[in-house]
């Protein structure tokens, strides 16, 4: 919408289209840096229960780490098949959340990747790290 603003402002010579679409760029890339930035500089920790059954539910805890100077907001934790919410983090802060597991069979697993999801500041794009 913002680029088809855009060509409409070049091509008609309107300057309050030209201000319209500055703004909406502006915007966009200040989201950018804000959900970017709240991404960077945390550490996960996962702690597994000393025993698991198979096909049985688990408990296995979900360790979030803050390390920048600037809280951390909306995120969601995926590992195995689990979330974990975690609405704020403050500065240099941990935060922990239990999620709920279950393993198909029995033997080794290998540790699931675990991805950080955040949907901050607008909710236009959901970024995420693995």
């Amino acid at each position: 919408m913002t680029l088809l603003l855009g060509f409409a402002a070049v091509n008609t010579g309107n300057n309050l289209l030209y201000l319209l679409v500055s703004a909406l760029l502006g915007f966009l890339t200040v989201s950018g840096f804000l959900g970017r930035g709240n991404l960077v500089g945390l550490r996960i920790e996962l702690e597994w229960p000393e025993e698991i059954y198979a096909g049985a539910p688990s408990t296995a805890t979900v360790r979030l780490e803050n390390r920048k100077g600037w809280p951390a907001f909306l995120l969601r934790v995926e590992v195995a098949h689990a979330e974990a919410w975690f609405v704020t983090v403050g500065p240099r802060q941990v935060a922990t959340e239990a999620v709920r597991v279950v393993f198909a069979g029995r033997g080794r697993h290998t540790q699931p990747g675990v991805r950080v999801y955040s949907p901050f500041p607008v909710n236009f794009f959901v970024r995420y790290v693995t």
